[in-house]
This record gives structure tokens, C-alpha cells and sequence, in this order.
């Protein structure tokens, strides 16, 4: 229905308000919809933890020598504990970043083989399939953060020409973000995918310090005294 969206005003994504609700709705029985809501909307805050603690899993083997194996777990356990006391603090995870996280970690993780090992090509065309065609899912999953992979991503394009097998990350990412697009399309037409970008450009004019500050907790404002005073 190219007409569904368009009395509808979404801030956080497509995915996120639209879909779930749509989903939770499907897969419940009759009257217990707000049930399957909020069990989906926990796993979703539940993908954001896990693809943390992969995020932070790769940096620090990205960092540590392979050999010292007792190091790595030693940092990946101090990491996540500083991480999970900092959450509220001065960052702010939820339910909206899981998928943010995720395409990060593809990243940071096929890197790390590019760099440490040597991956097979069809490892390589296969992860960056994956970050291929989840570029387009990106910005309807979350308003905010699937722009700032985008980012990301062109800046993983640019890292990928150092690589010997450049030519194969580039084709896979670009098969990847094409069958996603179109698929995208053909789901929701034409209509509904300018409804979606009409909200986008609205939240960017309208709501700036949001975007502005990724992760960042709003908590951050009773903690400003810390960079005083070191600067002072």
C-alpha cells in the first residue's frame, strides 16, 4: 500500500516503529500483541549488548598478540566491565544501535582477518556481501544510526584499496548494496520509500543535537565538570 505511510511521522526507523509492532502483531495470538512488542523489542536492546561485546571482543584482538592469550581475555573482561559501567553514564545504549553494532562488527572483523590472516575469497566476497546489503537496511532499521554507517562504510571503502583483493571487497559490497536496494523497491514502492526520506530530512532539520551526538547519554550534561576541569 503505497498510501501507508502517509500520515505517519516516524523518528527512531521504519524497522523499529512500523515493522515490529507489524511483526509482534503476526506472530501472537489474538489480543496479546503488546506481549510480542515488548519480548521483540527486548531482544532488540538484548542484539545491541551482544554486538558490543563482539565489537569489543575484535578490537582487542585486532590490538593483542596472538600468542598472549591470557592478555586478551584479560582486556576484553576490563573492557566490557568499563563499558557496562559507563552505559547510562557517559554512553547511552538501547534497542536502536543493535543493528549499528552489528554492521560495525562485520567490519572491524573482516578487517582483522584481512590484516592478521589470509581469508579465502569466497570468505571475503561473503562478509562483504553482507555489509553490501545491509548499507540500504541501515537507514530504515534507525533514522539516526544507519546514516553513520554509511559513513563508516565509505571510509571502508577507501581502507579497502591498501588491500591486495580490493577488487573483490568493492564487487561484493556493491552487489550487496544493489540487490538490497532493490529488493527494498520492489517491498515498498516507491511512495512509501520518499515518506521514509521526507521524515529522514525532517529530523535532520528539526532535531540536530541528536544527531550530533551519537551514544552519548543525555546523562553527559551532570558530568560536563570532568572536562572543565581537566582543561582548567
Amino acid at each position: 500500500n503505497n498510501e501507508a505511510l502517509k500520515h505517519m511521522f516516524i523518528v527512531h526507523g521504519y524497522f523499529l516503529e512500523v515493522l515490529t509492532s507489524y511483526l509482534a502483531y503476526l506472530i501472537t495470538p489474538e489480543n496479546h500483541s503488546l506481549m510480542g512488542f515488548r519480548i521483540l523489542f527486548t531482544l532488540q536492546g538484548l542484539m545491541s549488548w551482544l554486538c558490543v561485546i563482539w565489537i569489543i571482543w575484535e578490537i582487542v584482538k585486532f590490538t593483542t598478540e596472538k600468542e598472549n592469550k591470557i592478555l586478551i581475555k584479560l582486556q576484553f573482561v576490563l573492557f566490557s566491565v568499563i563499558f557496562i559501567l559507563g552505559n547510562g553514564s557517559f554512553l547511552a545504549l538501547n534497542y536502536q544501535q543493535g543493528f549499528f553494532f552489528f554492521q560495525l562488527g562485520l567490519v572491524l572483523h573482516l578487517f582483522r582477518k584481512l590484516t592478521q590472516s589470509h581469508p579465502s575469497q569466497k570468505f571475503i566476497l561473503a562478509v562483504s556481501l553482507v555489509v553490501g546489503i545491509s548499507i540500504p537496511l541501515g537507514p530504515l532499521y534507525s533514522t539516526k544510526y544507519g546514516p553513520i554507517f554509511s559513513v563508516i562504510f565509505i571510509l571502508f571503502v577507501v581502507l579497502s584499496f591498501f588491500y591486495k583483493e580490493y577488487k573483490l571487497l568493492l564487487a561484493g559490497s556493491l552487489i550487496g548494496v544493489i540487490s538490497s536496494g532493490v529488493i527494498i523497491f520492489l517491498a515498498l514502492g516507491l511512495e512509501q520509500l520518499l515518506e521514509v526520506g521526507k521524515m529522514f530530512l525532517y529530523i535532520i532539520e528539526y532535531f540536530p543535537p541528536r544527531f550530533s551526538a551519537p551514544l552519548l547519554s543525555d546523562a553527559n550534561e551532570h558530568y560536563l565538570w570532568v572536562p572543565q576541569l581537566v582543561i582548567g
